[in-house]
């Protein structure tokens, strides 16, 4: 049984299941789609600025200092070292 309802409401979903199952229909409803509420939200990417943003970012050097000189104490858990 295949059924397109564009605004199906409560009673005629009902009446659709019990109608298939007094029939003998074996699935319920394998598909049920609906539109959604909200659609989603369409953008581009201009791919010349990302490049640039890339560029940017490999161009960068990023220092990590730490506070300790210990090479010890770095790889410890402080969860664990309690």
């Amino acid at each position: 049984m295949n059924l397109f309802l564009k605004t199906p409401t409560y009673a005629q979903l009902t009446s659709t299941h019990f109608y298939g199952w007094k029939s003998g229909l074996i699935t319920g409803m394998y598909y049920l789609r609906m539109v959604p509420v909200s659609s989603t939200i369409k953008f581009t990417i201009d791919k010349d600025k990302l490049n640039r943003t890339i560029e940017s970012m490999k161009s960068e050097s990023f220092n990590l200092k730490t506070t300790t000189t210990d090479n010890d104490s770095l790889l410890e858990c402080e969860g664990c070292s309690l």
